[in-house]
């Protein structure tokens, strides 16, 4: 049997390597209607289309938006025997459910303007973890997934939701490849069963190289008859760039089902607190789960016998590298012995050294921490608690791992032993801390590190130190090289110092690239009259940890907050998850719930988002940490439990608010969601509802989407031309050090279907703290990302820059409430800062940046005249002046007669990312205020795309002027908008 379920599994994968060469192109589909018609509907949008192309299912759910017209089309919708659903007349339509052979000819009734899929739409937050898999549930059919031999279905036999995927009866399977980095826990789950007994059915994990070739694999066989629960973990192994999931069926008799499956990576430690009860923890002896916790609600017990636990999944270090291992412990009743240590393992993973901490006798919770070196040869470490003897308890909480610097001699007190100095390096008694430090200059002076242990490929690195300056010179600066084994150069980070008396702390991260073998630090001064000071350098795998007020102090809110601007007489509609007031700190004007479940925030998302826009909670200092504190919040719960919901679900809830602005006063409209683009934004249902909020006075603003960051990555409705879309930036955890933020990859860019330049402007989008319920869905699947034991949790994505931008919207309407939607979006553009290299040139292009990032001062007190949008009037189709050049393989702008402005005036873009494997700038840009754009550039005294725009004539699907078709109409994309750090 096992012979034969090997020569199936190499079978399988013969023909996957097949499927990658042979799997059809979304955008090369031939559409075939089910129904005899003359020619295809062009009022049918083109995801529907597929589903009816493609036989995905026999009903199908829709939104229908009608003509102005006597006739009925909910009328037409029962004759063709289908339901009428949710009326949303903010668009003029409704939310039905229509046999899929009835789409097409529906769409021929006069009453019918447009048809599209009321779609799934996703909250926008990036996490460390998340599931990586497109169309988890089988809800959308196929759509996302590859399928192999016999094409796999959806039935109506599923675990949960309305449909399931059915493989079979003869051999065949179904499967989706997503991204991956080495180094991390990549695990799955999902529900599975069998029927009518096939020769082999299971479920695997592939991991796949850069080139798609495997050098991993973990499979498991399903032999159950009832839908059950099946997991499957293992570590990417070095190398490693993808991740292939499977699913196959082998015999001519018999199916395997599937049914909500999710691929999600992780990293070590993971339950620290244990409130997930002993998930992911080994467990021997005596071992049972307590309420007597030093936080949260649940700790370890180990007694009255011997026991212990220790860490499933195995941590990786480098040789030399200092690993810390911190918990909370009690010791009651004197045991024989009890303490906690660390194991260092070779890569056979047998144990090599280890260090331990006895732990004495202590009624009351203590943190004690341990700490040891890897030796040669290390490549994991495994933390351990344990108790011996049959008196006693031993309680356990709140563990924690950090791994320290990797170089030696840090601090320089063994003067510099350890470094390699050329030039003037000299050691002196100006010390950041200690005795000495070191002192480069001038002339040329370096130092480094160029033996370091072996780094792991996918891993993220941090150099910090402290650094000073005294007089000026050509460049002063440090950095970390990435080298393969042959000590060839495989990418660097690095950055300028500027000048400064006084020690101060800077970091520099970087990613390691594939085939990094070894790391090298090093620290140079170049030039006459200048000496740079170096004291307390480090090399960690640790990415600092944020403050609760960063990204306030990065947009200037910290200074409107100063002169008494908090919000105060706005309203902000959060349409999310919905909103839960204890983390927030103060109860919400008024709620709405148009989504499955009960009205409070079962979820997390709109919760913490809320935060960000408007919370009460406070700093260590006293200040509010919520963007417009002053202002009220209305919750509208459109998305479930799982942060996901329908576009009916959020077209009803963008109709509540239309119906009760005036009541509540909603000025400003939070969508940090996101969904697919799948036509032209002027019949998507989503843009026209947010076009109507426009309309009537509310500014929209909406995430950009975790979609980059590939060209025409913009999702819906951040596409729409009207709102205000925001992309994400980091401050790289120096917020009072601009020169080293950087654009994260997760942002999406432009341009958007219609040929207009988005995202508008960006915001702080990466590692920021807020407050949610701890026993909310989200913070109990993320528990790593946990600041602390009262609910404080980080997060990044365009959701959250979404969320900072609508606070300072609030800010803006405060000061001057007389502003309309198109004022509020020409002063936050204009009055943004743009980020440029140290010559002028961008750092980034405009469609990936826009008008640069939001600054709150600007945008409040500052004086721009003129309006967004000039000339165009919501609810009517227009395009906009960038067009992609085929001959020179990308993006430029054209002039008010459609032909192509000069080069250096065209903004012409590739697509491409302005750097290469993870490495964020070349030596330091520039955030340049003053509205940069005023002087010098085509669209002087105004922004170009304001006002830059042509009405839709019949150009608009003409050839492949306005986007590369690459890049658009991949719904796939959509829910794998997530990144595995947080940058």
């Amino acid at each position: 049997m096992l012979r034969r379920q090997q020569i199936l599994i190499f079978l399988f994968c013969v023909l996957v390597l097949f499927s990658l060469g042979q799997a059809p192109q979304l955008e090369a589909a031939t559409i075939a209607p089910v129904i005899a018609t003359p020619t295809v509907p062009t009022n049918v949008d083109r995801a529907l289309l597929n589903i009816i192309e493609e036989r995905m299912t026999t009903a199908v759910s829709v939104i229908i938006q009608k003509q102005t017209t006597a006739v009925s089309a909910e009328a037409a919708v029962e004759a063709l025997g289908g339901q009428v659903g949710t009326p949303l007349p903010i668009i003029n339509g409704f939310a039905a459910t229509l046999p899929t052979t009835a789409v097409l000819q529906l769409a021929q009734h006069p009453a019918i303007k447009y048809i599209s899929l009321d779609a799934t739409i996703s909250t926008t937050a990036v996490t460390l973890f998340d599931n990586l898999l497109s169309n988890p549930g089988f809800e959308e059919g196929t759509a996302g997934w590859d399928v192999w031999g016999e094409a796999a279905m959806p039935v109506a036999d599923a675990h949960s939701g309305s449909q399931a995927l059915r493989v079979g009866a003869i051999e065949g399977g179904s499967g989706q490849i997503v991204t991956a980095v080495a180094d991390q826990t990549y695990t799955l789950n999902g529900w599975f069963k069998i029927s009518d007994n096939p020769i082999w059915a299971g479920f695997g994990l592939d991991f796949l190289d850069s080139n798609y070739n495997e050098i991993g694999e973990l499979l498991r066989t399903v032999n159950t008859t009832s839908y059950q629960q099946f997991s499957l973990s293992g570590a990417a192994p070095a190398g490693t760039a993808y991740i292939r999931f499977w699913m196959w069926k082998s015999g001519s008799s018999g199916y395997l089902l599937a049914d909500d499956l999710s691929v999600s990576g992780s990293m070590v430690l993971e339950n620290p607190g244990f409130e997930n009860g002993l998930s992911s923890w080994h467990v021997d002896g005596d071992v049972a789960l307590t309420s007597s916790s030093h936080s949260g609600s649940q700790a370890v017990r180990i007694g009255t016998g011997t026991g212990g636990v220790s860490n499933n999944v195995l941590i990786n270090v480098v040789p030399n590298q200092t690993v810390n291992f911190t918990g909370w412990f009690r010791v009651k009743d004197n045991p024989e012995w009890a303490g906690f240590g660390i194991d260092f393992l070779d890569g056979n993973q047998e144990e090599i050294n280890d260090v331990l901490l006895a732990i004495t006798n202590d009624r009351a919770y203590q943190q004690f921490t341990v700490s040891g070196t890897a030796p040669a040869g290390s490549h994991y470490a495994r933390v351990w608690v344990a108790k011996n003897g049959v008196n006693g308890y031993l309680d356990v909480d709140d563990l924690a791992v950090s791994k320290a610097t990797m170089v030696e001699n840090p601090s320089f007190e063994m003067e510099l032993t350890g470094w390699d100095a050329n030039g003037a390096a000299t050691l002196v008694g100006d010390a950041h801390s200690g005795s000495s430090a070191v002192a480069l200059g001038t002339g040329f002076g370096s130092i480094g590190q160029y033996d370091l242990p072996k780094g792991q490929p996918g891993e993220a690195f941090a150099v910090t130190g402290w650094f000073k300056t005294m007089g000026s010179s050509d460049w002063a600066g440090f950095g970390l090289d990435f080298l393969d084994a042959n000590d060839v150069e495989l990418g660097e980070v690095y950055r300028q110092v500027p000048q400064t008396a006084v020690y101060t702390p800077y970091v520099v991260t970087g990613t390691a690239p594939a085939g990094t073998d070894r790391l090298r630090v090093w620290v140079a001064n170049v030039g006459e009259g200048g000496t740079l000071y170096v004291d307390d350098i480090e090399l960690t795998l640790d990415i600092p940890t944020p403050e609760l007020d960063d990204y306030l102090e990065v947009t200037g809110v910290d200074q409107l907050h100063a002169n008494g601007v908090d919000g105060s007489g706005v309203t902000v509609a959060l349409v999310d998850t919905g909103v839960n007031s204890g983390p927030l700190g103060r109860g919400v004007r008024a709620q709405f719930n148009a989504a499955p479940g009960f009205d409070q925030d079962s979820h997390g998302h709109g919760t913490f988002m809320a935060g960000v826009v408007a919370s009460h909670a406070r700093d260590g200092s006293g200040d509010f940490i919520g963007v417009a504190p002053g202002a009220d919040i209305v919750s509208v719960r459109v998305l479930d439990n799982e942060g996901k919901g329908t576009v009916s679900n959020i077209v009803e809830g963008l109709n509540w608010v239309l119906a009760h602005h005036d009541e509540h006063n909603i000025r400003v409209v939070n969508l940090s969601l996101s969904g697919p683009v799948t036509g032209p934004y002027w019949e998507n249902p989503l843009n026209q509802a947010v076009e109507a909020l426009w309309d009537a006075g509310i500014v929209v603003v909406v995430a950009g989407g975790n979609t980059g960051p590939k060209a025409g990555s913009i999702t819906t409705p951040g596409n729409d031309p009207f709102v205000i879309t925001v992309g994400a930036f980091t401050d790289n955890y120096t917020p009072a050090e601009p020169t080293d933020d950087y654009i994260p990859e997760f942002s999406a860019a432009g341009p958007t279907e219609a040929g207009f330049i988005k995202p508008d402007v960006l915001a702080p989008g990466a590692h920021v703290l807020m407050y949610v319920d701890p026993d909310s869905n989200w913070a109990k699947d993320y528990p790593s990302l946990q600041r602390g034991s009262n609910g404080l949790y980080q997060s990044s994505g365009t959701s959250v820059a979404a969320a900072v931008t609508s606070g300072i919207v609030a800010l803006m309407l405060d000061e001057n409430p007389m502003l309309t939607p198109n004022e509020v979006k020409q002063r936050l553009m204009a009055g943004a800062e743009t980020a440029v290299n140290p010559d002028g040139t961008l750092a980034y292009p405009i469609f990936q940046q826009g008008a640069g990032r939001v600054w709150a001062p600007n945008a409040v007190w500052g004086n721009y005249p003129g309006e967004a949008n000039m000339g165009m009037t919501p609810g009517e189709p227009y395009v906009g002046r960038v067009v992609y050049d085929e001959v020179r393989g990308g993006y430029v702008l054209v002039d008010e007669n459609r032909n192509p402005l000069p080069a250096g005036q065209d903004y012409f873009w590739d697509g491409g990312f302005y750097w290469n494997g993870g490495f964020y700038w070349n030596g330091g840009f520039y955030w340049n205020g003053g509205f940069y754009w005023n002087g010098g550039f085509y669209w002087n005294g105004g922004f170009y795309w304001n006002g830059g725009y042509f009405s839709n004539s019949g150009f608009y699907w003409n050839g492949s002027d306005y986007w590369n078709g690459s890049h658009y109409w991949n719904g796939n994309d959509y829910w794998n908008g997530f990144t595995l750090a947080q940058p």
